[in-house]
């Protein structure tokens, strides 16, 4: 698996010096991508000219967050091995025993072409986590981190293509305007068999955080029952998520 991703050498300066020289970068292996993002300056995205702008982003391989928002390592880690996807770990400079802030790295199932399809994917995560907003930003790029602390296999993050007015899927209750559209558009689309548990576990922390309550939860979330995941398991998936504790 290759990553293509953005880079530039030299001293860190002020953040207005990376305005341009961003030189894309093939990395072929996981060694290659902890190299480049451990000694240089680098970004997710890729932008023509090298000029760090959200009008000449060309394509992003990779999701990544900025976790600084009350999440320590072991609730990053613990996040990713329940929603099972291919994911780094980094910790940045300013990371401490006290102040843990970390970057979370996953891949996307196929490379993003577009800046607002980029944002409004990245928009999923960050709406689950303690990811900062900023990190949407197709301009965005990250100072070298101090080095990668846990990686772990697993599935690709599937890219949606943003809806205007994404459709609810029938039988929804009426309380469904607390769906944001990424994740009505995944309902919408159906939920690949294999992926359910995870995504429940994800949506259902996000109607955690939306203030939805536990029943409600189940009753927006019954279209991911399938022969293979039953409605049971579905309870169990989003008890676990309403019990889940962040920064515990």
């Amino acid at each position: 698996m290759t990553y293509r991703i953005s880079y530039t050498s030299g001293r860190l300066r002020d953040p207005m010096h990376y305005a341009k020289g961003f030189v894309p970068l093939l990395a072929k292996n996981n060694d290659q991508l902890e190299q480049a993002i451990t000694r240089h300056v680098w970004s997710p995205c890729v932008w023509a000219g090298g000029v760090r702008l959200k009008k000449n982003f060309i394509g992003s391989d990779l999701c990544v967050l900025d976790v600084d928002n009350g999440w320590r390592l072991n609730d990053c880690i613990d996040y990713l091995r329940r929603i099972g996807t291919w994911s780094m770990v980094g910790i940045t400079k300013s990371h401490t025993p006290a102040h843990h802030r970390m970057r979370i790295i996953m891949r996307w199932a196929k490379t993003i072409e577009d800046v607002t399809q980029y944002e409004y994917n990245l928009s999923r995560f960050i709406e689950t986590t303690a990811a900062d907003v900023a990190c949407r930003d197709g301009a965005r790029f990250y100072y070298p981190c101090r080095g990668i602390v846990y990686q772990q296999n697993g599935i690709d993050v599937p890219v949606l293509t943003q809806k205007r007015a994404p459709s609810p899927p029938p039988g929804l209750p009426k309380n469904y305007d607390a769906v944001p559209p990424w994740m009505a558009d995944e309902l919408s689309s159906g939920v690949p068999e294999g992926r359910r548990n995870r995504s429940a576990f994800r949506f259902a922390l996000h109607l955690k955080q939306r203030g939805v309550d536990e029943g409600h939860a189940r009753e927006i979330l019954a279209p991911i029952v399938s022969p293979g995941f039953t409605p049971g398991e579905l309870g169990k998936t989003i008890w676990s998520a309403y019990r889940y504790e962040r920064g515990g």
